[in-house]
């Protein structure tokens, strides 16, 4: 094609390009804008319908706050509703009690009424008797003669029967009586004679089994055959009966009596539930690690928290008034409670104690506020009983009915438990930090080896409370002066440590024969040591005999090699560039892969083995013995091994003599402990004599053992067994044994003096004196700061010992694991828990309710 007509083509296509390309912008503009139009559309659409949503969001908002309104509305009426019901369970409690009072006193009533009409009766009957009397005597005297020969043979039968009789006939009953009882039973015969011939032979026996029930049913009539429904409730609740039991029971005694004694079961239980109060309980359940064997188990228990610890306070306190057993002096005396934790077994336990009424460390008076599985430390506590912590620090007074008067009182409340309950909840480190105790901040070690001695310690030094830095936030708000020196653990502590353990030292001295420390620390610290020696011993020997039979294989080697005649000028890939090369010969024995090492002297590379070292742990080895000795001939490097294995056989002779007298008296110490020697068994008799027997290696002591042991009779018993002069120390523990004797006769439920008081403090200062001259090298617990510093200020403030201590919370340990193992077949722990509430309230029930026949368990 011509350039020019291809330039008018070019140019003609580039126009039609152009309006191609702009028809095409346009169309795509034109479709923008539909578009555009459509999303203003629906973007006003969207605009109307927010609008909307607007409104609806607004209308439901009225909805959701009228519906609040409602909620809180019916929350008021629910708690006016609960509040309510606990009035009404609360007035239903008291107007049982009061019924059965008022049943109580119509029967008495009735009962005099009857002695009323039976004195009127005789004497009827005496006036009656006066006129007939005359005449008896005329026909008396008549039969006077016959009467006088049956009076001498009933004489004479009496006389027979005194002589057969086991007492001497000190138990017969008189002449009299016999008289009295065949008459009644004259009567009552005659009386059955009459009914019958009434009645008739056929319905007899009916027509007395249903005169019998009318005149047990009868209030006017003291006689029962049943019991009723409180009282089926105390006995099934006082002797334990589980469901089971009782239906069993009531089906026997339906079989073999006509008629059952007991109330309807669900009547029983009724009552239990009644007063079981489950509901003020708050129990859930967590899950925890436990260690079964070698294996971490996750297990499930149960956490029971008090809900409302005060109200809890007060419906015991109103119990305990209605009963009389609140001592109160006026209206302004305060209510004293003791807030008590401890851990026995795996569980750890809150309770409430009362100080207002005579017998507040009956473990059945104990008030359950918090349980769970796990230690009494502070972390625990915290996570699982924190809140009834809180509950018991908001209360300042306490509102319940007295005597028909409603009367507030102000609370003062004590901690209570052991050593480390104490720490936990005061915020404390414990006993192992620089300031052991949890009353004040002085500092002493009680751990070796810088453990402040008894003779070095001043317990006169005063010390200053706690500042809130130096503690972490308390879990219960108490002063100082309100923490309660653990009385019985203190007891236990000082008697086991300066009086049991001291007594059994001093056995075992004399029954061992050899010189012995006289302290049974030391004792078992020196068996210890004896066990430790004999383990070391015996692998040296293990060793050096190991050594002795690798020599021996060497010396064959060695043979071998020296009758041979080789050299290690061989070419071999197995040989070391020592003089004389072993390893050629040691292809068969134990020898065959000994390792190499490089001589600082000659840089020659040799197997440990052709040095004669056995094993190169045993001595590190530098330079070769071809430079650390000038040997001649093949003979010295021989003769050099035979020096080596005398050695090594005269240093395993002299390990093993070791050895055996370790051996033997390792064994004759362990046997101390292990069997029960001469004196030692003289002790433990005495000991069981006076009902005081416990095994002495294990250190079990009770409050009751301690007590007994520590009475002046009981002291000289025990200490008679010993010799006057086997030790300087044994007056001196007569006299430590007398001082704290008088303590836990102080330690009562009486209020002290302040002479009694000042009486404590001197014997303190004189059991002081005599411990530290007894014990000097003993270490200073806390638990003897506790008793010579701490002791009497408490007293000073709360005027008792006794009154208030943790020994009932140890008693309910005993109550709790024994509930535990009857409920052991319930797998949920939950309901096992609120059968464990259910029993304790019952208990706190009967306590409460003062029930004579009711005794500690």
């Amino acid at each position: 094609m011509p350039p020019k007509l291809s330039k008018v083509a070019s140019k003609h296509n580039g126009v039609k390009g152009v309006e191609a390309l702009e028809n095409r912008h346009e169309k795509i503009k034109r479709e923008l804008r539909d578009n555009l139009s459509d999303a203003i559309g629906r973007l006003t659409e969207s605009e109307s319908a927010i609008v909307e949503l607007k409104k609806i969001i607004t209308q439901k908002d009225e909805e959701i706050a009228e519906l609040k309104l409602t909620l809180m509305n019916k929350r008021d009426i629910e708690n006016q509703l609960k509040n309510a019901q606990k009035a009404l369970e609360s007035s239903q409690r008291s107007s049982e009690f009061v019924s059965n009072q008022v049943v109580n006193l119509h029967r008495q009533n009735n009962n005099l009424k009857d002695k009323i009409n039976l004195l009127n009766n005789n004497i009827l009957l005496a006036e009656r008797n006066k006129e007939e009397s005359i005449r008896d005597a005329v026909l008396a005297r008549n039969s006077e003669n016959m009467h006088r020969k049956k009076a001498l043979d009933m004489n004479n039968q009496l006389n027979c029967l005194k002589l057969q009789s086991p007492s001497g006939g000190t138990k017969l009953k008189k002449y009299g009586d016999i008289r009295k009882t065949d008459a009644k039973i004259s009567r009552v015969k005659r009386c059955l004679e009459f009914l019958k011939k009434d009645v008739g032979e056929d319905d007899f026996d009916a027509f007395i089994t249903d005169f019998c029930h009318y005149i047990a049913k009868d209030p006017s009539f003291s006689y029962k055959n049943c019991l009723s429904d409180m009282d089926s409730f105390l006995a099934v609740v006082k002797f334990k009966f589980s469901d089971t039991v009782l239906k069993d029971l009531k089906a026997f005694l339906t079989e073999k009596l006509g008629y059952d004694i007991f109330s309807s079961r669900n009547k029983i239980n009724n009552l239990r539930t009644l007063h079981s109060t489950v509901d003020d309980y708050e129990i859930t359940t967590k899950e925890t690690m436990k260690k079964v064997g070698s294996r971490d188990v996750n297990v499930k228990s149960a956490v029971i928290k008090a809900k409302d610890v005060s109200a809890l306070i007060s419906r015991r306190l109103e119990r305990l008034s209605e009963s009389n057993q609140l001592r109160f002096k006026s209206k302004d005396d305060p209510v004293v409670i003791a807030f008590g934790g401890d851990k026995g077994g795996s569980q750890t336990k809150l309770f409430i104690m009362f100080g207002n009424i005579d017998q507040p460390n009956n473990p059945h008076s104990l008030l359950l506020v918090g349980m769970y599985e796990g230690s009494d430390d502070y972390k625990s506590l915290q996570e699982n009983v924190g809140s009834v912590f809180d509950l018991v620090n908001e209360i300042s007074t306490l509102t319940c009915e007295e005597k028909g008067h409603e009367i507030t009182r102000p609370v003062d409340v004590v901690a209570l438990g052991d050593c480390k309950y104490l720490s936990s909840i005061l915020g404390h480190a414990g006993q192992s930090c620089s300031t052991p105790c949890f009353s004040c901040n002085l500092a002493w070690s009680c751990r070796a080896p810088h453990a402040t001695l008894l003779a070095d310690f001043d317990f006169s030094i005063p010390a200053n409370e706690y500042e809130p830095a130096d503690l972490k936030p308390p879990l219960l708000n108490v002063p100082a002066s309100s923490v309660g020196p653990p009385m019985l653990h203190v007891m236990l502590g000082v008697v086991q440590n300066y009086v049991l353990n001291p007594l059994v030292a001093l056995c075992n001295v004399l029954d061992y024969g050899y010189d012995l420390p006289d302290d049974l620390k030391d004792q078992k610290k020196m068996l210890r040591s004896l066990e430790q020696e004999e383990a070391d011993y015996k692998a040296r020997v293990g060793v050096l005999e190991s050594s002795v039979r690798s020599i021996d294989s060497l010396v064959e080697v060695v043979k071998k090699t020296k009758n041979s005649g080789r050299r290690n000028i061989d070419i071999s890939s197995s040989c070391c560039e020592s003089e004389h090369c072993l390893m050629p010969h040691c292809q068969n024995t134990e020898f065959r892969r000994s390792d190499s090492f490089v001589c600082d002297s000659c840089d020659k590379s040799i197997h440990y083995v052709c040095c004669f070292v056995i094993d190169s742990t045993v001595d590190t080895v530098s330079t070769c013995l071809d430079c650390r000795f000038s040997f001649e001939t093949f003979d010295d490097r021989f003769e050099a091994l035979t020096e080596i294995r005398d050695k090594i056989c005269e240093q395993l002779e002299s390990d093993e003599d070791v050895l055996k007298d370790v051996k033997i008296e390792k064994e004759n110490l362990q046997s101390l402990f292990s069997d029960t020697k001469e004196t030692r068994k003289r002790l433990e008799s005495a000991l069981d004599s006076i009902g005081c027997g416990h095994r002495t290696w294990y250190q079990q002591n009770t409050g009751n053992q301690a007590r007994k042991l520590l009475r002046p009779s009981n002291i000289e018993i025990v200490l008679a067994i010993f010799p006057a002069d086997c030790s300087p120390k044994l007056p001196l523990i007569e006299k430590i044994m007398h001082d704290l004797s008088w303590i836990m006769s102080f330690c009562n439920n009486s209020e002290k003096s302040d002479a009694e008081i000042d009486e404590l403090q001197d014997v303190l200062w004189n059991l002081e004196a005599n411990m530290k001259t007894a014990f000097p090298s003993a270490t200073v617990s806390p638990k003897l700061h506790l008793l010579f510093v701490h002791l009497v200020p408490y007293v000073r403030v709360h005027r008792s010992l006794g009154h208030l201590t943790e020994q009932g919370m140890e008693h309910m340990h005993a109550i709790v694991n024994t509930l535990n193992v009857r409920f052991s077949t319930v797998t949920n722990p939950e309901s096992k828990a609120i059968l464990i509430v259910k029993h304790l309230a019952n208990l706190n029930f009967l306590f409460d309710t003062n029930q004579s026949w009711f005794q500690s368990e």
